[in-house]
């Protein structure tokens, strides 16, 4: 019998069940006719109930009967008991609703890919230091001043890019007649577009030529989510001003749609090259970046941390020379074992990801240790669920 049959007599069975029944008539009646009692045909023929089972299993799809028969029990019992029923179904779609929102949050923040070429190739450096219980942990904070030697320490082995840390949101008034708002903006060096292998929307990116003169590149690139909220995607938003803080920015492009920023957990609205921080760039200490690292064709990341470690060292070195001479050993000591390592950066760097990011070790890139830290929930984490909420 083919399974198209078998499917049918899913859904007839009580023209099944008479055939069935007419079939089983049938032998008792040739077992009478050829000489046999009713009783002895009965017992010959074994249990009727067998027999029937048997037959239904033979012309049925049994695993869609049986989910059938169940589906029918189900509603019965909802049907039995509503108040009971609507309690259940709601509290379980609350669930489902909650894990699903959950799953979509975590995704964006710790597990998507960063939308660019190449990600598992991207790190971030990071210091190594004892904190105050003992543990060995991670800072990831640099100042301009370190990256300038480091980029010329590592060129020939990786491009060094700078990306702004979060920020809260900055007022910013448009030319365009639409008015001000306040917006999320990132500081990024001139060469990250390129290395990170994106093509604008509209207009064009950041190239090294945006990112040379202190205070000199009044430019901004427009993230795409904020160009469709903001302007409609309105192709004459390229070449408007807005003005943030004290500076006036005038816009040349906007970004591929898939790329929010850096920092998962935070949208970025606007982008800014790195240069226009300009009271920032020669303040040693004044940590306000995060230093991005992509090693070039041929070299490993382990090649590309060398030159960085070596130039950390001796940057120490000379830090100790200013201690007390009353300094405990054990703080020498430890002061000495930090170094510089490099980390996945392939999903993003933020402080919200650090938050729930499980330590792992990776091959080729230096252990990854525990993060501590009990930061807030930024504004832009809430934003970014709501948006994921909204579709």
């Amino acid at each position: 019998m083919s399974w198209l049959t078998r499917l049918g007599n899913v859904f007839r069975q009580e023209r099944l069940n008479r055939e069935i029944e007419e079939e089983l008539a049938a032998r008792l009646e040739e077992a009478v006719e050829g000489g046999r009692s009713v009783e002895a045909a009965r017992i010959a023929l074994g249990s009727t109930l067998r027999y029937r089972e048997r037959s239904r299993d033979a012309r049925l799809l049994t695993w869609l009967d049986a989910l059938a028969a169940d589906i029918v029990f189900g509603w019965r019992q909802l049907r039995k008991r509503p108040a009971v029923s609507a309690a259940a179904i709601l509290s379980l779609a609350l669930a489902i609703g909650a894990t699903t929102a959950a799953f979509r949050l975590i995704d964006a923040v710790m597990l998507r890919a960063l939308p660019v070429a190449d990600p598992q190739r991207l790190f971030y450096a990071a210091t190594t230091y004892m904190d105050s219980n003992g543990n060995l942990n991670t800072r990831d904070e640099f100042d301009y001043p370190t990256f300038r030697q480091y980029r010329k320490a590592v060129a020939d082995r990786a491009d060094l890019m700078v990306t702004g840390m979060a920020a809260s949101r900055q007022s910013a008034l448009f030319s365009s007649g639409t008015g001000g708002e306040r917006v999320y903006r990132q500081f990024v060096s001139g060469n990250l577009f390129p290395v990170f292998g994106l093509q604008p929307t509209l207009g064009r990116l950041f190239t090294p030529d945006d990112d040379w003169i202190p205070g000199g590149h009044p430019v901004a690139v427009l993230s795409y989510d904020f160009w469709n909220r903001r302007f409609g995607r309105d192709a004459s938003v390229l070449g408007s001003t807005f003005r943030l803080g004290k500076d006036t920015y005038a816009v040349i492009g906007v970004a591929p749609k898939s790329f929010i920023g850096t920092e998962p957990g935070s949208v970025t609205d606007v982008f800014i090259p790195a240069m226009m921080n300009a009271e920032a760039l020669d303040k040693p200490g004044w940590s306000w970046f995060r230093l991005w690292v992509r090693p070039k064709a041929g070299f490993s990341p382990a090649q590309a941390q060398e030159p960085i470690q070596a130039l950390f060292v001796r940057e120490h070195q000379e830090r100790l020379k200013n201690f007390a001479t009353d300094t405990p050993k054990p703080v020498i000591e430890a002061f000495l074992k930090e170094k510089v390592v490099l980390l996945s950066a392939a999903t993003g760097v933020s402080d919200v990801q650090k938050m729930y990011q499980r330590n792992r070790r990776s091959e080729n890139v230096a252990p990854f240790w525990s993060d501590k830290c009990r930061a807030p929930i930024y504004e832009p984490t809430r934003e970014l669920a709501a948006r994921f909420e909204e579709g």
